[in-house]
């Protein structure tokens, strides 16, 4: 739902909600939440689309309980509908562009005896369709922490490269509970984060980041699934490991993730090469 106020003051918000519609409405995938309708009233803009009723996949992430409840088999589900959802957005000349935790949407419990698919792909607001013949973008946009080296560096960017990067956040997030690019947490002043962001972007630039080993996971004290880890924290954090899933996962997908952040291969990942 959007203020019409907002909507007639702000271009951006206009050409998001008109651009999200159009999109919706015209395509239809499995791991893709479906349009359903869309409607004006004196004082809003609305769009209808279909009920999923899981919460996100930042929310799963953030409860230390339910975070503990998944295991190999279910993140591989998961981040194989993700993928297939990405990889059909592609194939007709799709690119979404904000892809993030929040916008994964859960359609129940995950659980491995559903026979429908877990995950629906929402918030098409900054998504557009782009000439496979001639692919670069010049908008910048979507979160900083799942951004590509191109994005953060100013660069024309192929949105379908900068997509399978930021699914590859979005796997680490599933196995550790935090991005691999992020700022620390806390009220800092105003030229301290200026700095922190700086570099911040950096690490982002140079692909400088961690993977948690295990002796980091099994010295924390929210490693085994301590209740309230993170709970009432910002949104772009995340606290403590899930010991046993970063076991799971770190020497079998972390392969995936090293594997994205070569550029030149990402498009691969999806059936695609890069030239």
């Amino acid at each position: 739902m959007t203020d019409r106020a907002l909507y007639d003051k702000n271009d951006r918000t206009r050409v998001s909600f008109v651009r999200e519609v159009e999109v919706l409405r015209h395509i239809s995938h499995p791991s893709i939440v479906s349009y359903l309708h869309s409607f004006s009233t004196p004082s809003h803009h609305c769009l209808v689309l279909e009920r999923v009723g899981g919460g996100d996949l930042f929310d799963l992430i953030d409860s230390t309980e339910r975070h503990a409840q998944l295991d190999e088999r279910l993140v591989r589900r998961m981040f194989g509908e993700l993928s297939k959802a990405v990889g059909w957005m592609h194939g007709v000349g799709l690119v979404h562009r904000d892809i993030k935790l929040e916008n994964i949407l859960l359609t129940a419990e995950p659980n491995l005896d559903h026979h429908t698919p877990l995950i629906k792909l929402t918030d098409f607001g900054l998504s557009r369709f782009i000439d496979p013949s001639s692919p670069l973008l010049t908008t910048r946009c979507g979160s900083e922490s799942y951004a590509a080296p191109e994005l953060v560096t100013g660069r024309p960017y192929d949105g379908r490269e900068t997509d399978v990067w930021a699914c590859g956040i979005v796997l680490y997030a599933m196995a550790t509970r935090r991005l691999p690019f992020d700022r620390e947490r806390g009220c800092k002043d105003g030229e301290h984060d200026k700095k922190e962001r700086k570099a911040l972007l950096m690490r982002i630039a140079k692909g400088e980041y961690d993977w948690p080993s295990l002796s980091t996971a099994l010295d924390d004290p929210q490693a085994n699934g301590t209740p309230g880890s993170s709970q009432g924290q910002d949104k772009n954090r995340y606290g403590g490991l899930n010991c046993r899933l970063a076991m799971d996962l770190g020497g079998s997908l972390v392969g995936f993730w090293l594997g994205i952040l070569g550029r030149g291969r990402r498009l691969s990942i999806f059936g695609k090469t890069s030239g």
